[in-house]
């Protein structure tokens, strides 16, 4: 599900963070990298950013996977989408760099642009300082016998990130998101079902609509087991962006997972969507899946 991806490059990047970006990916079992760098220039400089892209092919290949590159002119987010259309990606793979308040607000950027009109599943990676893996061999659960966790720092290329949180609408979104929750290439050692939830006007309704709400995350609980050595759920109350960050920090994950809400709510254009605004506020990758 996660066999190709497109990689926007400003050609900016340090190597160290690309190598932290090519082994998590390739622990998602993606073989194939596409190396896009979109700009507005002449043919010399065309031909230099063409070279330096080049060379960043071979960080994804010592990782197993094939690269390609690619350059267009245009704007960064539109041609973003047009080239993860037209070369049939399975997804789009962003290094994230942090902006500021004033940036985010008011001059955007392209990530975020990216983002706001994107209908395919991103990647947001953000390298950290230390990231606990699970060891993992092929057909075996992680945790048994052969797995335990460690720290290192930089990429593991036979490891994959131990702490999973899926914040989890208990609705459309879930038939989108499972099938990855569910795929061996995708385990890690804890998942974590998230969910938070508006209360109801009325103490009855409320009581009906948390039962209703558990007996779905029980499910989804169930449909995961075989694939995690932990599965935990977790019901709150509150501000979706503030209560979801807050718990991804609480559980340390290594990746937080969500679903893309088909019918945005009409503020969103004004405020931005739950999937625009998370990557600005939690410390861990985050994978929305389209």
């Amino acid at each position: 599900m996660l066999k190709s991806t497109l990689i926007p490059l400003s050609l900016k990047e340090p190597e160290e963070k690309l190598m932290d970006l090519a082994g998590f990916i390739s622990q998602f079992g993606t073989e194939k990298v596409r190396l896009l760098h979109v700009f507005s220039g002449g043919e010399d400089e065309k031909n230099r950013r063409e070279f330096e892209l080049k060379e960043r092919e071979a960080v994804f290949r010592n990782c197993g996977m094939s690269a390609e590159t690619e350059i267009r002119s245009g704007t960064i987010a539109s041609e973003i989408c047009k080239t993860a259309a037209e070369r049939e990606v399975d997804y789009i793979a962003i290094l994230w760099k942090k902006k500021n308040m004033i940036r985010r607000t008011i001059l955007t950027s392209p990530d975020t642009d990216l983002l706001r009109l994107c209908s395919y599943s991103t990647l947001i990676f953000k390298p950290r300082k230390e990231v606990r893996f699970v060891k993992w061999e092929w057909g075996k659960r992680a945790g048994g016998k052969e797995g335990k966790d460690r720290h290192r720092k930089g990429p593991n290329h036979t490891s994959r990130p131990a702490r999973i949180v899926y914040a989890t609408d208990c609705g459309r979104a879930d038939k989108k998101v499972m099938p990855y929750l569910k795929s061996l290439s995708f385990g890690a050692k804890e998942l974590y079902l998230l969910h938070v939830r508006e209360r109801a006007p009325d103490p009855e309704s409320d009581r009906k609509r948390q039962e209703e709400l558990s007996n779905k995350l029980d499910t989804l609980a169930e449909q995961c087991l075989t694939n995690y050595d932990h599965v935990e759920n977790t019901m709150l109350t509150g501000a979706v962006r503030r209560r979801i960050p807050a718990e991804t920090r609480k559980r340390d994950a290594d990746l937080l997972v969500i679903g893309r809400n088909d019918k945005p709510k009409p503020m969103d254009k004004l405020l931005g969507s739950t999937a625009e605004s998370l990557p600005h506020q939690t410390h861990c990758s985050v994978l929305i899946i389209a």
